[in-house]
């Protein structure tokens, strides 16, 4: 099936008028599509309406929207879900916006906010509406206009891999930044909202809703900051911690400075830095598959891989980058792949903490007292620029350029040797 569209806090009463109202829009666009609704029937749906389109009732595991939408998201067939909060029939609109758009995005908003969209409801509502939004938008780093708003499209199967722990409409700010997390994007549809005084008012309280909602916030304020987020390099680049934002552009200077203009080009672990969305002719490959997903704007050549096993023929490139990758994995042999598929002359550009020197290791101390759970605590290889020097000749390859930044991140610029040097050496 291709969509499931919940009525969430619709009256039984009203649902064959909203069902009536969407049908055509569904039928014009060519969609199989189902209806849920919460409860038990009041009064029969029209029977014209189903079979096309079934109206099934579920039930929801306790009160308030973040039941709702759990059940919604076990319950549905489809392959999309549409939320509509409160609906009414106008919202066959909205029905025919998101499906068109549909592949735009992994979750699409209805937006107040956004241009083009509006509003009209008593102006406290609209103030801590409004008031909330902007805490969300600013506090959180996400260019989304209208976290709050229910009414929306997932992609179901993203949904269903989110773990959502609110307990109200607090969960619409959480589901938003879970499903980023996946590497899913999310787009706003601009919406125009009139409040209506049919619509049910909420079970929980404003008092209520401002601490379940400060309680989320501080939660997904913790999971946007973390190293799991897919955008969390790519972030870093312009942080506000001025320390973090200059060690990232001066890496990316140093190595955009040692790596050759020309050429077929691998970034092995590419992450989401500024190094790689810079370069879209580059090979992205990483193994983390929602760090792909966010390059798909930038970087048409991405493959999920291990830059242990990497899934090229020999010499197959000019230059391979690999940036804050080998002192994150155990497998000794990210080297030796990288300089398998150099082509001979080509250019590798290694980057890691020096563990030989004293900056990086009091840097890494300060690092984990600072941000707890970050990269530094997944550094389970250590090298040293005499260890890492040493590994790169046994390997052909001859060190042009040693860089450092703060005296503890090395970046190494070696040149593989040709097949007539090799013998040579030998």
């Amino acid at each position: 099936m291709d969509l499931s569209i919940a009525l969430i806090d619709c009256p039984p009463a009203r649902v064959a008028a909203v069902v009536e109202a969407i049908t055509p829009r569904l039928a014009e666009c060519g969609a199989t599509a189902e209806f849920l609704v919460f409860g038990e029937p009041s009064e029969p749906v029209d029977s014209g309406v189903s079979p096309p389109y079934p109206v099934h009732f579920i039930h929801s595991e306790g009160p308030g929207y973040a039941a709702q939408l759990k059940a919604a998201r076990q319950s549905c067939a489809g392959r999309w879900l549409i939320t509509l909060d409160s609906p009414s029939p106008d919202d066959a609109m909205l029905v025919f916006a998101f499906w068109h758009q549909r592949e735009a995005a992994a979750l699409l908003i209805a937006s107040r906010y956004a241009r083009g969209g509006s509003y009209q409801m008593p102006w406290r509502r609209a103030l801590l509406s409004r008031s909330l939004n902007w805490l969300y938008r600013v506090g959180l780093s996400v260019d989304v206009c209208d976290l709050s708003s229910a009414n929306r499209m997932y992609r179901a199967d993203l949904l269903r891999r989110v773990a959502l722990e609110g307990r109200g409409y607090d969960v619409l700010m959480e589901a938003l930044l879970k499903v980023m997390a996946l590497g899913g994007r999310v787009k706003e549809v601009p919406w125009h909202y009139a409040s209506s005084n049919k619509r049910r008012a909420p079970r929980s309280t404003t008092a209520r809703l401002i601490r379940d909602s400060a309680a989320t916030f501080w939660r997904m304020h913790a999971l946007r900051n973390s190293v799991d987020f897919p955008d969390y390099d790519f972030r870093a680049f312009d942080s506000r911690i001025w320390f973090q934002r200059y060690w990232q552009r001066k890496r990316f200077y140093i190595i955009r400075d040692l790596s050759p203009g020309d050429g077929r080009l691998l970034d092995a672990g590419c992450g989401t830095s500024r190094i790689i969305t810079t370069h879209p002719e580059a090979y992205a490959l990483d193994i983390t598959f929602s760090r792909l997903a966010f390059l798909k704007e930038t970087n048409p050549r991405r493959l999920q891989a291990t830059a242990g096993a990497l899934p090229f023929p020999d010499e197959a490139f000019d230059t391979v980058i690999s940036s804050e990758v080998i002192e994150h994995t155990p497998e000794r042999t990210c080297l030796l792949e990288a300089v398998r598929v150099l082509r001979s002359g080509g250019i590798l550009v290694v980057g890691t903490p020096d563990y030989g020197r004293l900056w990086w290791p009091v840097i890494e101390k300060i690092y984990g007292w600072v941000k707890r759970g970050g990269y530094a605590d997944e550094h389970i290889t250590h090298y040293t620029c005499e260890s890492l020097t040493q590994e790169l000749k046994a390997l052909g390859c001859e060190v042009e350029a040693v860089r450092y930044i703060c005296g503890a991140e090395m970046i190494i610029r070696a040149r593989k040797g040709t097949a007539a040097s090799n013998a040579d050496e030998t």
